[in-house]
């Protein structure tokens, strides 16, 4: 054990290291659905299709959400709605769904803390 004199300059300097760090809580993707669905969804394009992604990301501070599809993003935090400060829920839908949506479809949670993370979705389309 150390002398309390000593702990408390070991707790000192640990403060001192967290610095700003404190209270905050790195990103991540909470859960990434397809038509309330994790994973996958396979679709027929004649059926006139209605799809919904939905992303739901938490960090403290709240992160940033942006979907995207190869390369091309689909949302960036437009119609955001918080449940919580730390929270952040988007969606996109896809009207009438065909081939040309078929895919990959990659949701990005980030706070710059310390580094971005994702999930995907695959949609098939026959």
């Amino acid at each position: 054990r150390f002398p309390a004199a000593e702990r408390k300059r070991i707790q000192s300097r640990y403060a001192s290291l967290k610095g700003d760090n404190r209270g905050r809580h790195r990103a991540r993707v909470t859960k990434f659905t397809i038509n309330g669905t994790s994973g996958s969804l396979t679709v027929n394009e004649w059926d006139n299709v209605t799809v919904i992604f939905t992303c739901n990301a938490r960090g403290r501070p709240a992160p940033s959400v942006t979907l995207h599809n190869a390369n091309r993003e689909l949302l960036n935090e437009v119609g955001n709605t918080p449940s919580d400060e730390h929270d952040k829920t988007v969606s996109f839908t896809l009207v009438g769904v065909t081939s040309e949506d078929m895919g990959t479809y990659t949701c990005t949670a980030d706070n710059n803390f310390p580094s971005p993370k994702q999930d995907n979705v695959q949609l098939n389309v026959r």
